[in-house]
């Protein structure tokens, strides 16, 4: 990591960044988190809606995050550089290139 910092102390265009890797919702979960909503609407006069208040219910942290993955990934790049977006519709396959050095029999 040394390395890394004293390269950057003199190339200033040397920075570090990251981005997240995040799976799109599939259809099914959309539906699931908004079934998971609906209860915590009220209905007002006039045709508005107004959110529950959440302290009258226990809910856990984990349910407002279902389906979904956050991972945070630091990149150090060149200004001039650009990062690739890892977005990707969940459940595709990711694939990556692999190299077979074993001889044939």
């Amino acid at each position: 990591m040394e390395a890394i910092f004293r390269h950057t102390k003199k190339n200033p265009r040397f920075k570090a960044r990251s981005k997240y890797v995040k799976p799109h919702l599939a259809p099914a979960n959309i539906q699931e988190r908004l079934k998971f909503a609906l209860p915590f609407i009220r209905p007002l006069l006039g045709g508005r809606h107004l959110f529950t208040d959440m302290n009258d219910y226990y809910v856990h942290v984990d349910a407002k995050w279902y389906y979904r993955t956050k991972v945070e990934r630091r990149y150090y790049v060149y200004d001039d550089q650009t990062l690739g977006s890892k977005n990707r519709p969940k459940g595709a396959m990711a694939t990556t290139p692999q190299t077979v050095d074993a001889p044939l029999v």
